[in-house]
């Protein structure tokens, strides 16, 4: 599954494998996505709701993650994919987010709402959980390889050393490294 996280996902795509609406429901305060398929192989198109379900995954530079998943099949091989991936790639048509992560911007990956998603670089996703937490994933940029960002957590505990603000913090790695795609 860690694969999909990151590879090319369009409106096109989600088109081609059967999607064919996402909505919001108030009712049930979630995304409610429909694809049709044929039974049996048959003329007999069907329209189903897909259900959304729960992951939980080794995250690679945090603590275990848990988020909303959508999974189905197609032409007999599973597709399973983050909700807010699949959310993104639809309302944003024609927008590239091959190598990028979909951000939620307030951190609950269970807020799916379109005003609350934004594709932004794996970098850059881990500059921002620093600086929302810095005590949380200390280790984040410490198991990561590149030199660069772990020049990034020297430069926020640095900040947070001389007694910076958050807002001044965040103010210094946005300018120095934060470009949002």
């Amino acid at each position: 599954m860690s694969r999909a996280m990151y590879n090319e996902l369009t409106k096109e795509m989600l088109e081609q494998w059967g999607i064919d609406s996402i909505t919001w429901d108030p009712e049930t305060d979630n995304w409610k996505i429909n694809r049709y398929w044929y039974k049996n192989n048959s003329k007999d198109k069907r329209d189903i709701t897909l259900a959304i379900s729960n992951a939980v995954c080794k995250h690679r530079f945090t603590q275990d993650k848990s988020y909303p998943i959508v999974s189905f099949s197609y032409k007999g091989k599973p597709i399973c994919l983050p909700l807010a991936r699949i959310i993104y790639a639809w309302f944003h048509p024609g927008k590239s987010i091959e190598g990028l992560v979909i951000d939620h911007k307030d951190n609950n990956p269970y807020n799916n709402k379109l005003n609350n998603l934004r594709a932004i670089s794996q970098e850059a996703n881990l500059v921002k959980r620093y600086i929302d937490n810095p005590n949380s994933y200390l280790n984040q940029y410490m198991t990561f390889k590149d030199h660069e960002l772990n020049e990034k957590h020297k430069i926020c505990r640095e900040c947070f050393a001389e007694g910076k603000t958050y807002t001044e913090a965040q103010k210094i790695l946005v300018e120095l490294y934060f470009t949002e795609e």
